[in-house]
């Protein structure tokens, strides 16, 4: 066992628990290391911590014993992370942070405060290393370690960063080395590490997270399981930071191990629906294809969808293998339906290839869930409009569009960069509180001329303003699910809003919306009326 200089990145605190540890356990080599999902978000619904799994599913591939705990449900978390600490002594703990805040410009949520307040709870109950990551830390790194007061974070892939720590404890070492490990020491940034991206996601464990979690709580939320197909995303979106998260080239999983994967999770779980969370399912094309192809030749009786698909992506032969493998709805990220807000975004594509790809879905039947993101740095009244009359006229009545209000910047996106560069005196903390675009029209004006138009559209669903309990939502999936197995849920909400429509509900509900924000309202226009005459004196 080696000890002294060789511990030195740890705390004086985190020396002599590393070092009491390894005297009680010199006869077993196996790191004992507990895990914690501190994400316990759960608007629209709550997401399964994937990226946490694999890192368990790497951990024991190496052999060392996982403790698993997941927040997402826990009533009370604190209580939680304290219980399990009694039970267990670990080596090493893992905390995931998934989310900084909502993702949303117009009202946002920021998240990290109850965040600290697990990981004062985690420092209160342990005295050893406690090791950062998710896609939260690799954003911002070190504004998060400054933030939580924590010395360790795992920035990119943190299957091979926490093994190696696991190791490094192991064999009585210091962590400085460690690829992907930024070290703060006394207040400093000491160590600042390189995103590790060039995992081979062939050679990963292929994660099973109802080993590791509560799958029936995720389940009563509807929840199928989730899994990638690959890391990465070369798309150039101007506002993603996916470069700091899974890298900027895609890895590529073998489409076989990834139809295998499925089958054992189906015969293990004998949960039937599967929902890919890579940032972009179909791309690349050809990639998606294969995968497709070989689930179709499983011949397996499952549920399918995908968690963005991207219109570049979406061709004729596509649809008709979507629909031979399973796909039970069609979930597509156009983020803009204005020619000039997908420029602005760098999207790659324009309105005729949204109405493109909607007769091809159509095609085949599939419900179809359009996402809109409304905020761009170009975003205006006539914009706004543009979107919202082009979605009412070409997303079917019952297809549903949801729209989140505000473009939030993260550090690492195009924009963020831009930013630097043109102001830096304007950032603050890294991005790490709630920075946001400010379009021609200023955003709590877009967020009421956006709802105004949505009340009288049963179709539309404004993101994070959406106040129904989640005991209503479980009814509503179990009701679902019983009578309705392949109907998307959202479509109950689009019954409803039809039914207030045609009972004079959603005009009066518009009128008072009118009367209250009238003066927003005509100010919006008149600020385009405005602008129109500025670009034609120019």
């Amino acid at each position: 066992m080696q000890t002294g200089s060789r511990l030195d990145f740890l705390s004086l605190s985190e020396k002599r628990f590393v070092l009491f540890n390894q005297l009680l356990n010199v006869q077993d080599a196996t790191m004992k290391i507990t895990l914690i999902n501190t994400n316990n978000y759960k608007k629209p619904w709550p997401v399964m911590p994937i990226g946490l799994c694999m890192v368990a599913a790497a951990l024991e591939g190496e052999g060392h014993e996982v403790n698993f705990v997941d927040l997402c449900f826990s009533k009370k978390p604190l209580q939680t992370i304290e219980e399990a600490f009694q039970n267990d002594t670990p080596d090493c703990v893992g905390i995931g942070i998934r989310n900084i805040d909502n993702c949303v410009g117009h009202n946002p949520e920021f998240l990290l405060g109850d965040t600290k307040k697990m990981i004062d709870q985690c420092k209160k109950m342990y005295k050893g290393p406690i090791i950062l990551g998710g896609a939260a830390v690799s954003i911002n790194t070190e504004e998060i370690l400054e933030f939580l007061d924590l010395n360790f974070a795992s920035c990119g892939d943190g299957e091979a960063v926490m093994n190696e720590v696991a190791n490094r404890l192991e064999n009585g070492q210091s962590f400085e080395g460690v690829r992907g490990l930024t070290i703060r020491e006394n207040g400093s940034i000491i160590q600042q590490a390189e995103h590790v991206f060039d995992t081979d996601v062939n050679t990963l464990n292929m994660c099973k997270p109802h080993r590791y979690i509560d799958i029936d709580g995720y389940a009563q939320f509807d929840l199928p399981i989730q899994i990638q197909t690959k890391r990465g995303c070369a798309l150039k979106c101007n506002y993603c930071p996916n470069r700091f998260i899974e890298g900027g080239n895609y890895r590529l999983m073998d489409p076989q191990k990834i139809a295998d994967h499925i089958e054992i999770l189906v015969k293990e779980t004998g949960i039937k629906r599967i929902e890919f969370v890579d940032s972009t399912f179909n791309i690349p094309l050809s990639h998606s294809k294969d995968v497709l192809r070989a689930i179709i030749d499983k011949n397996l009786d499952i549920g399918l969808n995908a968690l963005g698909l991207h219109p570049n992506g979406i061709d004729e032969e596509f649809v008709e293998l979507m629909d031979q493998a399973g796909f039970e709805v069609a979930t597509v990220g156009i983020d803009a339906a204005s020619d000039t807000t997908l420029k602005d975004m760098h999207k790659g594509f324009r309105q005729e290839k949204i109405i493109k790809i909607k007769e091809l879905l159509k095609r085949k039947s599939f419900p179809i869930a359009w996402y809109l993101l409304m905020g761009t740095k170009a975003e205006s009244y006539r914009t706004v409009m543009e979107s919202l009359e082009f979605m009412s006229k070409n997303a079917d009545p019952w297809d549903c569009v949801f729209i989140a209000v505000g473009l939030r910047i993260y550090k690492g996106s195009p924009l963020a960069d831009r930013i630097l560069d043109e102001k830096p005196e304007s950032v603050k903390n890294g991005f790490l509180s709630p920075a946001v675009v400010h379009p021609i029209l200023d955003i709590d004006s877009i967020k009421i001329v956006t709802k105004h138009y949505a009340i009288s559209q049963p179709n539309f669903v404004i993101y994070n303003d959406e106040k129904t309990p989640e005991v209503m939502h479980k009814m509503g999936f179990a009701f679902v699910r019983r009578f309705a197995p392949k109907m998307p849920v959202w479509r109950i909400i689009i019954f409803f809003e039809t039914i207030n429509k045609f009972t004079g509900v959603l005009l009066i509900k518009r009128l008072f919306y009118s009367l209250f924000h009238f003066r927003t309202l005509r100010n919006a226009k008149h600020s385009e009326l405005g602008l129109e005459r500025l670009e034609t004196a120019q």
